[in-house]
């Protein structure tokens, strides 16, 4: 499985999401 650059980043980003490190606002934002 190749992930490029971006890739990593998107799910590095999508981890933090799921473990709450984002703001309760940007979350909401993000699910809807």
């Amino acid at each position: 499985m190749n992930l490029t650059k971006t890739d990593r980043l998107m799910v590095t980003l999508g981890r933090q999401i799921v473990s709450g490190k984002y703001l309760p606002g940007a979350a909401a934002a993000g699910g809807g």
